[in-house]
């Protein structure tokens, strides 16, 4: 893992993906990016995405693809959430069909399922 950038308020990594067993073909071609919110001691944002384009399988081509996961600071009476994924993906299957893609998903309105002990 190594230091992309670094302030006051954040650091941010990058990491290449580790293949999570031999028949695994795309993880050589993914990296990660985490954001640490230093003063909240927590993960700002979590990022999969790819080095350049790749065919992880016959006939499909990934030019290029992204997953960020963003997540909140944490509150008085609230740890980080998760509040939002975002995934852009483009490429082509078999030469003729587009995979092109964008996914963004909000999380809000959190809502706590058992009550605090604290009145």
């Amino acid at each position: 893992m190594v230091v992309t950038a670094e302030t006051p308020e954040r650091s941010t990594y990058q990491a290449k993906m580790n293949a999570g067993d031999p028949t695994d073909r795309t993880a050589p071609f993914l990296r990660t990016i985490l954001v640490w919110h230093k003063s909240a001691g927590v993960i700002e944002s979590f990022t999969i995405e790819s080095a350049g384009a790749f065919s992880p399988t016959v006939g499909v081509r990934i030019k290029s693809m992204q997953t960020t996961m963003t997540y909140t600071l944490p509150g008085e009476n609230r740890p980080s959430l998760l509040s939002s994924v975002r995934t852009r993906l483009r490429g082509s299957a078999f030469w003729l069909k587009s995979l092109d893609a964008d996914v963004d998903v909000t999380y809000s309105d959190y809502v706590r399922s058992v009550p605090s002990r604290n009145p």
